[in-house]
């Protein structure tokens, strides 16, 4: 026989908890129904406590899919500190929709299994600049495995060019270090017409010394001779566009 529980033995947020800047929400973990919610999360839903506690996750995510939420419990086990990350689209009363990343835990009281459920919204500053930071370590980590120079060129106003970015590929390439070429990035062209002029010395490279070999006029794909070291020179194949800021 199914165990009942009375309004006396339903469990509660903590008073710190119904009082915590992030959304908090208190879920049975087998009906899923909401037993409670804190004023962060009232105040965001447009709904009065009282209103929010029929409700389950759907009904607050109504894009959340079942398989989905079932497949992120299936990760979720009872050791001291163990969170799951779920990500969900909330509705608010008046029916818009806010992005949030649910930081669920497991809990317990008087044998009732439990689901702590902290929310981070995804608008704040804070959540952005980790999103960010998440991004940029992902990039890196590719980056770092690629083979060959990946590089950000930019072309100011008044001619003066500039590398804001350059992969670790830019030593093996180029033979240039990437703090060097960050300093100095005349250098890229000076690199340009000395093999060049080895190379094809009735010729010229379009713009080089100018400022405006491989600027934003310039999208589509190109080809410019570099050297890596001292009578060898490779020709790299460059795709790129250009874009104005």
């Amino acid at each position: 026989m199914k165990k009942g529980y009375s309004m006396h033995d339903t469990p509660r947020l903590a008073p710190a908890m119904r009082a915590a800047t992030p959304e908090i929400y208190l879920y049975d973990a087998a009906s899923l129904q909401l037993l409670d919610a804190n004023d962060a999360a009232c105040d965001n839903l447009q709904y009065a406590r009282k209103q929010l506690l029929a409700m389950t996750p759907f009904t607050l995510a109504p894009q959340l899919d079942a398989q989905q939420l079932a497949a992120v419990l299936a990760t979720l086990d009872d050791s001291i500190g163990a969170q799951a990350l779920l990500h969900v689209q909330q509705r608010r009363r008046d029916g818009s929709l806010y992005s949030l990343s649910l930081h669920l835990s497991r809990a317990s009281h008087q044998g009732r299994a439990l689901l702590l459920a902290e929310g981070e919204d995804l608008r704040t500053p804070q959540a952005t600049a980790a999103a960010l930071a998440q991004v940029q370590s992902r990039f890196n980590a590719i980056v770092s495995n690629t083979p060959g120079l990946v590089y950000q060129f930019c072309l100011h106003a008044d001619g003066r060019a500039a590398f804001p970015y350059l992969s670790d590929g830019c030593q093996a390439l180029l033979g240039l270090s990437p703090a060097l070429l960050h300093a100095r990035p005349e250098l890229f062209y000076q690199l340009i017409l000395a093999i060049w002029s080895r190379c094809r010395p009735q010729k010229t490279p379009c713009g080089a010394g100018t400022g405006k070999a491989a600027s934003g006029s310039m999208p589509g794909r190109m080809s410019n001779g570099s050297t890596c070291a001292p009578r060898r020179a490779r020709w790299p194949t460059a795709r790129c566009s250009g874009k104005a800021s």
